[in-house]
């Protein structure tokens, strides 16, 4: 990386730059291309359930399950980016005492709070007030609804 010192720029290589923008755009080309991102479920019948074997039913519960797995690893994964970015941002500003460095990354911190509080709500491991259909949108983007509250 070449630091410019005229109005504290800093430049990075082109093929870099060029390599992020190509990984950002990729999901949309495939998606537009029709390649499926989403989770596959099968919904299976209750009253054949009762006549399952124990292990058949547990293995029928976890494939319906597996879409809010997915969701869970995900947004835990944005929660421990957060966390690590608020890390490096911290030693970045003792190294350098910039100041917006520590302020971007506790901003992401409390966004990766946020998230954090949105997936144990969706999974219901804490109790809410509103409906928990209301964390998620129909499109699967996760979103929090203003009249959310902890009960």
């Amino acid at each position: 990386m070449i630091k410019a010192r005229l109005f504290g720029k800093t430049r990075l290589p082109k093929p870099f730059v060029w390599t992020v923008i190509f990984i950002c755009i990729l999901p949309y080309i495939l998606h537009q291309l029709g390649v499926d991102f989403s989770t596959h479920q099968e919904l299976f019948d209750l009253s054949a359930a009762s006549e399952w074997e124990p292990h058949e039913v547990n293995d029928a519960m976890h494939s319906v399950f597996s879409g809010s797995f997915v969701h869970t690893l995900l947004e835990w994964s944005g929660v421990c980016t957060a966390f690590f970015t608020v890390c490096l941002a911290f030693t970045n500003y003792s190294i350098t005492k910039d100041p917006i460095v520590p302020i971007i990354g506790v901003s992401l911190f409390f966004a990766g709070v946020i998230n954090a509080f949105h997936t144990l709500a969706a999974d219901r491991l804490i109790d809410v007030v509103a409906d928990n259909r209301n964390l998620t949108s129909s499109a699967g983007i996760p979103t929090l609804k203003p009249q959310l509250s902890v009960g």
